[in-house]
């Protein structure tokens, strides 16, 4: 998302130039305007299209971030045995990588008690 924003201020900031220097050499008050969109505007209408687009995928993904966190809390405790093709926790039961989908999903299983989610 911060890539998008800068997308945008920097085309801002071309676009305010660019209406600086046209302005400067007597321009109409519409040349100067829209003018300064043929050098900023590949910044500004794709960094100000991104940016919303970015702005409603966080609005939708934050209320399900405990559960993300908590997932990758799991993630991170996990182990996997390349001689024994399995993973596990430390101090939990070994498992198949393939049943790993189902246990990130529930906090029972090997992963009980390593997952809180907090509110």
């Amino acid at each position: 998302m911060a890539r998008m924003i800068s997308l945008t201020i920097i085309g801002l900031i071309l676009h305010g130039l660019g209406y600086l220097v046209l302005s400067g050499f007597g321009a109409s008050g519409a040349a100067s305007a829209f003018g300064p969109l043929f050098v900023s505007g590949w910044l500004l209408i794709p960094g100000g299209i991104l940016t919303a687009v970015a702005a409603v995928r966080y609005a939708l993904l934050k209320p399900d971030l405990p559960r993300r966190r908590a997932m990758w809390q799991v993630w991170n405790n996990l182990y996997f045995c390349a001689r024994d093709d399995v993973a596990f926790v430390p101090g939990g039961s070994p498992f198949h990588p393939s049943q790993l989908p189902g246990f990130m999903a529930t906090t029972t299983g090997p992963f009980a008690g390593i997952v809180t989610v907090r509110a």
